[in-house]
């Protein structure tokens, strides 16, 4: 049903029951872009079921705001806080393949990034060259 004027004048006519939905929200956001010579790497990670299939994804943006390069994975079967973990370190690992020295992560997980500034760091090692 496309919800226009004859449709649901329509359904109004066939006396069909109807239930309005909620009107939306609307909040204000705002990002912020990095500064000069600096990236911007905002990633995230989405999964279906729990544990179930997962993906990693960022997107690498410049002082200007210009993408500079979009990471997308999937990570096959994994629960969500290591996802989350796996997307942090993919971009960790992302950035230097692109030659970006001075990166800004940004990232919705106040679990993961807790226990990466506590020097939990999951599965990395300081072999991988991340202390």
């Amino acid at each position: 049903m496309a919800n226009n004027c004859l449709e649901l004048q329509i359904v109004t006519a066939l006396g069909v029951p109807t239930k309005a939905r909620p009107l939306p929200r609307i909040q204000s956001c705002t990002w912020a872009l990095p500064w000069f010579q600096e990236v911007k790497n905002n990633c995230g990670a989405a999964m279906a079921g729990f544990p179930g299939k997962a993906g990693i994804g960022a997107v690498a943006r410049n002082h200007k705001g210009e993408v500079l390069g979009v990471l997308t994975k999937g990570i096959g079967i994994k629960n969500l806080f290591f996802s989350e973990c796996e997307a942090i370190i993919g971009t960790l690992y992302w950035a230097p393949q692109n030659h970006w020295k001075n990166i800004w992560i940004k990232f919705d997980s106040q679990t993961a990034i807790t226990d990466f500034t506590r020097s939990k760091s999951p599965g990395l090692k300081e072999q991988d060259g991340i202390e």
